[in-house]
């Protein structure tokens, strides 16, 4: 099990008792310490001295990413679990992960969760909508659910999932990029012949100012989240393309749609024209070429990206990063 640690002394024990506590105990648990300044570091070094199963990389700090593909460059169990040090996870979730693999011959197999507060409150969220206990899919069929909402945000997140460690044979997180879950799902469905759901919670996420959704909900436009959004759509649509999809290749655009439209929600357009234009240009002529809207739904969601900031009040210089 990975699970990258920087600066959450107030969860970390919490997170990793939940992991030696697992009913699956035959587990090669690593904690990476991400650069951490606070008393994360010796959390970890501690556990790795009550556990033998716990070792513990320090490294300087690179984001969550990078901590991941340290971990990746040296682990050796064949199957892979990823855990977020701020997230809990219930005593069977790898035990009926595992399962569900075994059983149905898959190469990932996918629980859903529960969302908190800092403060152990619980949030609402929308649970996957599937009838069936469990779901199997094949690669083709979880492309064609690529983008379906009852299965994308668990698609997306990576702390949902046991994963045979072959799949990352090829695949690395990119560094620094705050979406390194959906900026490698496409090709961590691609290297999959069979995927298996079940609709059943056994991750507990914690939603906070400093996690990651957290930050992202965050009404202050980012230049860099932006940048990281325009990879993935660019990295999505390349790779798509790479495999002979052209029909799921066109589903980065929309995904481009939506990291356009928020951004112009958190900020005037004209502050970082020059920045944004260029992938602004190319996505509303990819969405003009290539998605199936009437000719009117085409030409409203143009007016929409390019006229919607418009009516935005200035931001005041110290909200913008």
């Amino acid at each position: 099990m990975i699970i990258p640690v920087y600066n959450v002394e107030k969860y970390l024990n919490k997170c990793v008792q939940s992991v030696v506590n697992q009913t699956y105990t035959n587990l090669e648990i690593i904690l990476v310490d991400d650069g951490s300044t606070d008393n994360s570091p010796a959390i970890c070094d501690e556990w790795a001295k009550r556990d033998p199963r716990v070792r513990v990389i320090h490294k300087e700090n690179g984001g969550a990413g990078d901590s991941r593909n340290a971990a990746l460059d040296t682990v050796k169990s064949p199957l892979i679990g990823i855990v977020d040090s701020d997230d809990y996870i219930l005593p069977d979730m790898y035990e009926k992960l595992y399962n569900a693999m075994i059983e149905n011959d898959a190469d990932m197999s996918i629980c859903t969760f529960s969302l908190i507060d800092a403060n152990d409150n619980p949030l609402p969220r929308k649970r996957i909508m599937i009838e069936s206990h469990c779901e199997v899919f094949s690669r083709e069929e979880a492309f064609n659910a690529y983008e379906k909402p009852q299965y994308s945000f668990e698609y997306d997140v990576l702390w949902t999932k046991l994963y045979k460690s072959e799949i990352f044979n090829w695949i690395r997180f990119p560094k620094g990029n705050k979406h390194d879950d959906s900026a490698t799902k496409h090709r961590i469905i691609g290297a999959c012949n069979k995927i298996v759901l079940l609709n059943e919670v056994l991750c507990v996420h914690r939603y906070h100012d400093k996690s990651v959704m957290g930050i992202l909900s965050q009404k202050y436009f980012d230049i860099h989240d932006f940048h990281d959004k325009e990879f993935i759509a660019q990295d999505r649509y390349n790779y798509f393309m790479s495999i002979n999809r052209p029909d799921i290749a066109v589903k980065s655009f929309r995904f481009a749609h939506s990291t356009l439209a928020s951004t112009l929600k958190k900020v005037n357009y004209l502050q970082y024209r020059h920045e944004i234009s260029p992938f602004l240009s190319e996505t509303i002529c990819g969405l003009i070429k290539s998605c199936k809207f009437t000719y009117w739904l085409r030409a409203l969601n143009l007016v929409r990206l390019l006229f919607c900031s418009i009516f935005r009040p200035y931001l005041h210089e110290e909200q913008i990063k």
